[in-house]
């Protein structure tokens, strides 16, 4: 690239964080999570699994008895676009 120059990098949502794996989206009984806790779409919750892994998922639906959870990178499933601009800095010496 030469300085000034402007070019959209693209990278494949396979070469990035990959496809959206439908194994990453668990449903489970609201009674499994603390009761004062409140549940809604959009949050964040740390789920601990066996072997104490622990794994950041997203709750996309919430009823009296289920609660769904995504595990899935936020950008799988998508490419990725960079636009890059090239500046160059004078050299002061």
């Amino acid at each position: 690239m030469a300085a000034g120059e402007v070019r959209n990098i693209v990278v494949a949502a396979a070469d990035a964080f990959g496809p959206r794996l439908q194994e990453n989206i668990i449903r489970i009984e609201r009674s499994r999570l603390p009761a004062e806790k409140e549940i809604r779409v959009g949050q964040k919750l740390g789920i601990q699994f066996t072997g104490n892994q622990e794994r950041v998922m997203l709750v996309t639906d919430v009823d009296e008895n289920l609660v769904t959870l995504d595990g899935n990178h936020p950008l799988a499933g998508l490419d990725l676009t960079f636009a890059l601009r090239l500046d160059c800095i004078d050299d002061p010496s």
